[in-house]
């Protein structure tokens, strides 16, 4: 664990370092200026951008690859920092759910809950579903692993809806509505459990995971928006590598 632990820490401060030094063409604020920031510094990389045609700005953004292959010609070190943030993909235990629990789920939103449910390791112990919604996710790996769920959700029609929901496949399912940004969200976390967050934004999964940070108990979350929360992700594996945070 020491070893994965430097190889992390590592990572995210050569993460940083190159950050640090091209935050001029990131850290701006969109629409908010008439002439880009940093078109002095790098007026070659403005003229080639300005001189894109729609068909090459689709090519590009089909292709990781090919982007940081032409943008490396202006910014060094931007295959270095490809390199970095790719992290080894998480395989599947190529689990088989029940086709009986996608009701009232829609195709593309079951197909996402079943592949976010096969990567999470249950051990028999408690899960807590953070940001619930109507607990699609917990009633998923509660009817699979026969464990008991604690959803927590700021709506209560959600929950009334995820209670009937659960009712009807038998799920071992307690809602509690709840704002999890509030201090008493931290009351549910207890350390047998496995708590697990799919989508929820921003504030959201970052209160989960600094809470879970402190208390040193596991959680697999998938954020809405993840380039927001890359710094944080790195800096908690850097502590507890064993997080899995997609």
């Amino acid at each position: 664990m020491p070893n994965l632990h430097h190889q992390y820490l590592s990572r995210f401060e050569e993460i940083s370092q190159i950050l640090s030094a091209y935050r001029s063409f990131w850290q701006l604020i969109p629409f908010d200026f008439l002439d880009l920031p940093w078109q002095e510094e790098s007026p070659e990389l403005w003229t080639w951008l300005n001189g894109l045609a729609r068909d090459d700005i689709l090519d590009y953004d089909a292709s990781d690859e090919q982007l940081s292959d032409e943008l490396s010609f202006f910014l060094p070190e931007i295959k270095t920092l490809k390199n970095l943030t790719e992290l080894p993909v998480w395989k599947g235990k190529n689990t088989t759910f029940s086709a009986a629990l996608n009701r009232c789920v829609p195709g593309r939103k079951w197909e996402q809950i079943k592949a976010f449910a096969d990567t999470i390791p249950i051990e028999n112990n408690q899960i807590l579903e953070w940001c619930a919604g109507k607990g699609h996710l917990g009633r998923l790996l509660s009817c699979t692993y026969h464990v008991p769920v604690t959803s927590l959700e700021r709506k209560t029609s959600l929950c009334d809806d995820g209670r009937k929901l659960a009712e009807n496949v038998h799920a071992s399912m307690t809602f509690q509505t709840l704002d999890v940004l509030t201090p008493k969200a931290a009351e549910y976390i207890e350390s047998d459990q496995h708590a697990i967050a799919l989508h929820a934004c921003g504030e959201l999964h970052l209160t989960l995971l600094l809470w879970h940070v402190k208390k040193n108990v596991a959680r697999s979350v998938s954020p809405h928006a993840a380039i927001i929360l890359f710094p944080i992700r790195c800096a908690i594996r850097c502590q507890y590598p064993e997080s899995i945070i997609i």
